[in-house]
């Protein structure tokens, strides 16, 4: 057994096992385990189905996401459940419910409402970093598509010149 920067490794020098079945056998176990849900959610699908890698790697080029609706559309979303509320009590109960929520509404201040309010600031702030953080990452993403963009048009241009160049040198062979 060898060490790694990741962890041990097993190396088996048998040349009776056959490596692709047992490649094979790995991967239906794995296969098996990820149907049963026993990784959890695919990472890869997790957000906005606009961006999942399946919806993204077509023969289209990159600047096609230019508009980046899926992003605004999420960052809007995170931008309006930003900040948290306070709950206000209500009853159901036609005759005695706005006692029921007065007397809810006094013990919620008595006993919680202190804790409540500096909790609800720091997942406030939290939130808003978060936002602000998703704002700048759609930034930097619609920038990094302004330079695909650009990138794309200059290999164009190289591989028009390109072609030019060979059809010169191809019709230098021929007549010359």
């Amino acid at each position: 057994m060898n060490d790694s920067a990741d962890g041990p490794i097993l190396e088996i020098h048998d040349p009776d096992i056959d490596a692709a079945a047992l490649r094979r056998r790995v991967a239906e176990a794995v296969e098996q385990r990820r149907v049963a849900g026993a990784y959890g959610p695919d990472p890869a699908t997790l957000g906005p189905e606009a961006l999942y890698p399946s919806n993204l790697s077509g023969k289209e080029p990159v600047h096609a996401y230019a508009d980046n609706q899926a992003l605004h559309q999420v960052l809007a979303e995170m931008t309006d459940r930003a900040h948290l509320q306070e709950l206000t009590f209500t009853s159901q109960i036609p005759v005695l419910g706005r006692l029921v929520a007065a007397a809810r509404n006094a013990w919620s201040w008595m006993a919680a409402r202190w804790l409540g309010q500096h909790l609800m600031r720091q997942q406030t702030d939290f939130n808003c970093t978060a936002v602000q953080f998703g704002r700048e990452l759609v930034h930097r993403h619609e920038a990094d598509l302004r330079l695909v963009r650009q990138l794309e048009d200059r290999v164009r241009d190289l591989e028009a010149r390109l072609a030019k160049l060979e059809d010169l040198s191809r019709a230098r062979e021929d007549g010359g």
